[in-house]
């Protein structure tokens, strides 16, 4: 059954294959056993093209207790669980040694080639993923830095995984932009328009009832500063206060002599 499915590549089959003989008894006794097939449960795991089913198998393959003690292959798998962007040079760096070692990436053979060129579309398919969901624009010369690739191929991924409906997406060539973000219906639109009307009106409710609050607070500031100026408080506000008040007190003194000499002046030329 792992033979045909491996020619068929069917990896997520391959994948539970192995696991099914990763669960028997015998295996399970014995560890020299069970690592090598655990590993190749990993890996196949991982191969396996995203969806509900490759994603709840590979979240419960590492849950397994044993997976601790592999190590390297639990941190790996972990790579693809978290919302992280992956680079690839990065993962043939740190990974690279243990995955060829392993007949499932054997570089000396074909369909390790073949494999090994599959992983690498799996990171770039979960790094696109993970661009969507934390961009909603972004041009394309910054998205094929972030993948590794140049623009053509990254077009080729992008339009791969819109036809396969794992991602929304829309590329405007002209301006070089790429657009996650989905289309909303007309009822969508008037539900949130409602919903920030709602929010404002609350908003503006609760400002006209904490208005007698906020100018009690504000007359009982200005009677502490009055009764401070008649204690000899020396507080920075107090000192403002004063200045404020004698300039009032300065402006309507001279209010009063102008009209004082309005006045005379008018009895001046009455008397002439």
């Amino acid at each position: 059954m792992v033979q045909h499915a491996l020619h068929e590549e069917a990896f997520l089959s391959v994948c539970k294959y192995y696991r099914a003989i990763y669960d028997t008894p015998n295996v399970k006794r014995d560890e020299s056993k069970w690592i090598p097939v655990l590993q190749n449960v990993i890996l196949f795991a991982v191969l396996a093209s995203f969806d509900n089913e490759q994603s709840d198998l590979i979240h419960r393959i590492y849950e397994d207790p044993n997976v601790s003690k592999l190590v390297v292959y639990k941190e790996f798998a972990k790579c693809f669980l978290t919302t992280e962007l992956m680079r690839w040079p990065k993962i043939e760096e740190i990974y690279g040694d243990s995955l060829k070692g392993t007949f499932v990436f054997d570089v000396k053979s074909e369909n390790g080639n073949k494999r090994l060129k599959q992983l690498h579309k799996r990171v770039i398919e979960h790094n696109i993923r993970v661009i969507s969901k934390y961009y909603t624009k972004i041009t394309l010369k910054r998205l094929t830095q972030l993948l590794d690739l140049p623009s053509k191929e990254t077009e080729e991924f992008l339009s791969n995984l819109v036809t396969s409906k794992m991602i929304y997406a829309r590329i405007d060539r002209p301006a070089g932009v790429v657009s996650f973000e989905t289309r909303k219906e007309a009822n969508a639109i008037l539900n949130d328009w409602a919903s920030n009307i709602n929010q404002l009106l609350e908003l503006i409710v609760k400002t006209v009832r904490d208005k007698p609050c906020m100018l009690k607070s504000r007359t009982l500031i200005f009677s502490n500063s009055d009764s401070s100026d008649h204690q000899g408080g020396d507080g920075p506000f107090d000192h403002q206060v004063v200045v404020m008040r004698e300039r009032l007190q300065g402006t309507s003194e001279d209010r009063r002599n102008t009209t004082k000499n309005s006045c005379n002046n008018k009895r001046v030329l009455s008397y002439v």
